[in-house]
């Protein structure tokens, strides 16, 4: 409780913003990170678009006087469809990431298995169920 809503913490047990959580990859095996997303599930409860928790949070961060985002936003990016997310989890389950079930709902087991897959091939295992992932997963 108390704590802002994209606020992660690290080694030294110091809070950064949502903002700043973009690291060198030089820096990025050096750190443990931990995230706190009590508020950012608090903001999920109204409304679970993640385009729309963010964008409150990072409101919350603009009025405190933090700065803007760094990042551009990913225009090209869609969310999957049902059937996207069916195979997305019957591709990684095949690939040996098992995902527990294919349901087509992107939980827990899912994000485990995206991960454990980003990481075996080298990328940042963000956990993300991506188009351009599925993509990857259609060439193996």
């Amino acid at each position: 409780m108390g704590r802002h809503w994209g606020f992660r913490y690290e080694r030294a047990r110091r809070a950064q913003p949502a903002w700043q959580w973009v690291d060198p990859p030089s820096r990025r095996r050096q750190r443990r990170c931990v995230h706190d997303f009590s508020n950012f599930s608090a903001i999920e409860k109204y409304n679970t678009a993640d385009a729309y928790v963010i964008g409150v949070g990072h409101l919350s961060d603009r009025i405190k006087g933090g700065p803007p985002i760094k990042g551009k936003w990913p225009h090209g990016d869609r969310a999957l469809t049902f059937n996207e997310r069916k195979e997305l989890q019957r591709r990684l389950t095949r690939a040996g990431f098992d995902t527990q079930k294919i349901d087509g709902k992107i939980g827990p087991l899912t994000i485990n298995a995206v991960r454990a897959f980003q990481k075996a091939r080298g990328l940042t295992p963000d956990g993300y169920a991506s188009l351009a992932l599925l993509k990857q997963l259609r060439k193996n």
